[in-house]
This record gives C-alpha cells, sequence and structure tokens, in this order.
C-alpha cells in the first residue's frame, strides 16, 4: 500500500516512510531541493528484497 501526498508548491518538507532508509533519504533530499512538500508512506513485502 503506498499512501502519497504532493505540494508543488511547499517549502521542501518531506515525511517519508517506506522501510527502505536509502530510498527514505533520496526522496527527502528530492524534496527539500525542489521546494514541495511530499509525505509518501509506504508499506510492502520487504523480506524478499527492496526492488
Amino acid at each position: 500500500a503506498i499512501d502519497l501526498s504532493l505540494v508543488v508548491d511547499g517549502s521542501g518538507k518531506a515525511d517519508i516512510a517506506t522501510g527502505i532508509g536509502f530510498l527514505d533519504h533520496m526522496l527527502t533530499l528530492f524534496a527539500a531541493h525542489g521546494l514541495f512538500d511530499l509525505t509518501v508512506h509506504a508499506q510492502g513485502d520487504l523480506a524478499v528484497d527492496d526492488h
């Protein structure tokens, strides 16, 4: 399941929780440098792999 919210005219705030640390980090930087607000909460089958 993925819950996502994007505000294009935001301020660079991010609330990211995917269970994959590197993806969380990259999405946070993407929002911060793009100056938009991004919220992503995702759950999936990470026991197999991160792909």
